[in-house]
């Protein structure tokens, strides 16, 4: 569950429709990808009804992050360069880790490190 303080507005996560569902007999629906548009989205954190996206490796190559084997000759590094500015990303036993002093797994995480950076990019899932 994400909260309030955790998104901001065009962040990626998955919305639950099912969170207000009252009939016991309804059947339950499927989570999607949406983005958040507005206060009221935010609004709806606290109720539950988004959860964060994982960060997988398909993401980041679709959003034209491109794979290189780290210093170490084990380790992927993932690396975005747009508008001048090289970002990359280090895939250790099946987590992300920014190369730098913050640590983030989640899709809205990276979104606003890269607005952080000043790197103008929107990402697709």
């Amino acid at each position: 569950m994400l909260t309030e303080k955790e998104i901001m507005i065009g962040d990626w996560v998955m919305y639950n429709p099912n969170v207000f569902i009252e009939d016991e007999y309804e059947t339950a629906k499927e989570w999607f990808p949406t983005r958040i548009n507005n206060g009221e989205d935010i609004d709806l954190a606290i109720e539950g009804c988004y959860a964060p996206i994982p960060i997988t490796m398909q993401i980041l190559e679709k959003n034209g992050f491109k794979k290189g084997l780290d210093d170490d000759g084990v380790h992927f590094r993932y690396t975005l360069i747009t508008d001048g500015i090289s970002f990359s990303l280090k895939y250790v036993l099946s987590v992300f880790e920014w190369l730098g002093p913050l640590d983030f797994k989640y899709v809205h995480e990276l979104q606003h490190v890269l607005r952080l950076c000043g790197i103008k990019k929107e990402i697709e899932l």
